[in-house]
């Protein structure tokens, strides 16, 4: 069922006015490979964590999940939404490397985090509208856009709501030519309207229009992978980077193991990626 979501179409191999010819050119040639399971299994990132009070984490997947696993668990109204709340992040990494108290900070408010979620899975909300729970809601500490957009992603009614991390940011902002998404230290800050999320979201729309995916296909293909051998993609991302994000790059690596996890974002004050793609 399309819930919005970018419809196929066919490839287009000439950028919009407006984007850079030389990103596009490789981002269009490169094909879509679907990343399969990423992150940690759900019931060893609350462990690795010493989380209490998940509900059913005696039920909780023991290996690895892909992204349709986690978005069918997180809008199943048979699992708590807390339950799919532990499958996301573990999904993102959160907390795997120096962000652990920042990932456990934020599970510290999950009484907050429960009515945030249940709108989001209950609710048809538009972008902006579900962008703004968080953004204009209780402030949860550790939780900055590049995961309450995961949280979008996987609870959301709608197809469109698409990841806001450091990875796919910056592949947009490569593309338009400009700083749609502000980045601080690397990574979106909590300021960042929803006016930004939007704009965001229909240029993935936009993008996946012309290279023939679903919005979710084109946001994952800009992802990419990293760790010890970084995607194609990546590694043009990477090599693009202004000069003021090595260092933060640096601190990410030594803790990438064979591309396997997804980016982290915590906060704006704590947004440095706990895991490299």
């Amino acid at each position: 069922m399309n819930r919005h979501a970018a419809p196929l179409s066919t490839v287009h191999s000439n950028p919009l006015p407006g984007w850079v010819a030389e990103h596009w050119s490789l981002l269009q040639g490169l094909p879509y490979v679907a990343a399969g399971p990423v992150g940690i299994a759900p019931s060893d990132w609350v462990k690795r964590l010493k989380l209490q009070g998940v509900p059913h984490a005696n039920q909780l997947p023991q290996s690895a999940l892909d992204r349709s696993a986690v978005r069918q668990i997180c809008r199943d109204p048979n699992h708590p939404v807390l339950f799919g709340y532990a499958c996301a992040m573990a999904w993102g990494g959160q907390g795997l490397g120096p962000t652990k108290p920042h990932a456990q900070s934020a599970w510290a408010q999950h009484g907050h985090l429960q009515p945030i979620l249940e709108r989001l899975r209950n609710e048809t909300l538009t972008r902006v509208e579900a962008y703004e729970l968080f953004l204009n809601g209780v402030r949860i500490p550790g939780l900055g856009p590049s995961f309450w957009t995961k949280l979008l992603f996987f609870f959301a009614q709608r197809d469109d709501l698409y990841v806001m991390d450091q990875w796919v940011a910056k592949s947009v902002n490569l593309l338009v030519g400009h700083s749609l998404v502000p980045l601080v230290g690397g990574c979106p800050p909590r300021t960042t309207p929803s006016s930004v999320y939007d704009a965001y979201c229909q240029e993935i729309d936009r993008i996946a229009s012309r290279l023939g995916l679903t919005g979710s296909q084109a946001e994952e293909k800009m992802m990419s992978h990293g760790g010890r051998k970084p995607g194609a993609w990546r590694r043009h991302v990477l090599r693009h980077l202004p000069r003021s994000h090595t260092s933060l790059i640096s601190l990410v690596g030594s803790y990438g193991q064979n591309g396997s996890t997804t980016s982290s974002t915590p906060d704006d004050s704590t947004d440095a990626p706990s895991r490299l793609l």
